[in-house]
């Protein structure tokens, strides 16, 4: 188990917040608040199971404002933010004084569901990969050139001219082959990613628009 924490006056009860990830579904995961602070326990081992992203949602209408958090939890460990860093997309109003009784009070009407932002997606955008790639044809090259000079003047060796160019040829092969494994395994890496089995080196996140509230009517007044 491990636990995230938002630590906040500003939303404290009878405001809710609450916790939104993809990783449960977008389903709501409700927490207390507690010596000034909202407590979330999350179970690593069943919610948490990979790297993922989240936000928290204030009293199940007000998403609050980019960029997502992104967590690794470790178990045991606790995750604490605060209104610093953890904002909303609206002011919350002042409390006013209630009006006297009304014989016949409008109804007004239920607030509009809340939609799920779409989760961003994310990328390896390590460059280690290009790196390796440029340069495989330099180290290639090196390596052959170092292959030669050692057939030739290694003290005891004798090789002629056939069986030196069949050297760095050899050597040549290993070198490309060494590369191309690599760059299989990279490509994989990708791919995993991707589909979100596997943490990037360096997460690049997709531009995401900012999600605006929508707010019910105000109803008319009598």
């Amino acid at each position: 188990m491990f636990e995230i924490r938002l630590v906040t006056a500003t939303y404290a009860p009878p405001h809710v917040v609450s916790l939104m990830t993809p990783l449960n579904g977008w389903h709501n995961i409700d927490g207390s608040y507690t010596d000034g602070h909202w407590a979330f326990s999350l179970d690593e081992a069943r919610v948490w199971t990979q790297p993922g992203y989240f936000k928290f949602l204030l009293d199940d209408r007000y998403w609050m404002d980019d960029p997502y958090i992104r967590l690794a939890p470790v178990a045991g460990e606790t995750y604490t933010f605060d209104e610093g860093t953890v904002t909303f997309m609206t002011t919350i109003p002042q409390a006013a004084t209630p009006p006297g009784p009304d014989p016949t009070p409008p109804r007004a009407p239920a607030p509009p569901p809340v939609a799920p932002p779409q989760f961003p997606p994310i990328s390896e955008g390590a460059a280690i990969n290009r790196v390796v790639l440029i340069l495989t044809p330099f180290f290639t090259a090196g390596a052959a050139c170092i292959a030669g000079l050692l057939a030739r003047h290694v003290p005891g060796v004798t090789l002629d001219q056939t069986q030196v160019v069949s050297f760095m040829i050899a050597i040549v092969a290993v070198c490309l082959a060494g590369a191309w494994k690599w760059l299989q395994g990279w490509q994989q890496h990708e791919l995993l990613v991707a589909q979100k089995l596997a943490a990037p080196i360096k997460p690049v996140l997709a531009a995401f628009p900012m999600l605006t509230p929508v707010l019910p009517p105000t109803p008319p007044q009598r």
